[in-house]
């Protein structure tokens, strides 16, 4: 199937899933890229999973820091077919939450417990969202590009 093909059935599913340009020195591997609104994204996955495009492996899930806001990436895989598919949610910086896909792949449990941990993404929905790298008490979240670490916050 080509990313035309996909990028169709996926538009023809969800009007608001649009393409997006890939994020520069993409893999070429990786050159279908869309966008989805944050609150579908659960219902998105899930068809993405079993619709007939049967992504069937989540590569990895990422927090994202573009300083105006937040993004989380899904790099998406079908075993079976052999596709791949870069799927981006834009969140407010203020309130950055969505819904867990966690029941979809069991893979996303952890990726997004670290999204939380170092963005503070909250996954609505998720069965364990707790903190995962950072030490118990940890206070702020390391990978956002405003985040200042205090001298003894480590001791």
């Amino acid at each position: 199937m080509t990313d035309q093909e996909i990028l169709a059935k996926i538009a023809e599913k969800f009007p608001a899933v649009v393409e997006s340009k890939p994020a520069a020195g993409t893999l070429p591997a990786y050159s279908l890229t869309v966008e989805a609104p944050a609150a579908s994204i659960a219902e998105v996955c899930a068809w993405l999973k079993s619709g007939g495009l049967k992504f069937d492996y989540l590569a990895s899930l990422s927090g994202v820091d573009l300083k105006d806001k937040l993004q989380v990436v899904y790099h998406l895989y079908s075993l079976e077919m052999k596709h791949k598919l870069v799927l981006k949610v834009n969140l407010d910086r203020a309130v950055p939450e969505l819904p867990s896909v966690s029941s979809v792949w069991q893979a996303a449990n952890w990726h997004e417990r670290e999204a939380y941990d170092m963005f503070g993404i909250k996954f609505t929905g998720h069965p364990y969202l707790e903190r995962i790298l950072t030490a118990e008490g940890f206070e702020g979240y390391p990978l956002l590009k405003d985040f200042i670490a205090k001298p003894d916050q480590y001791d």
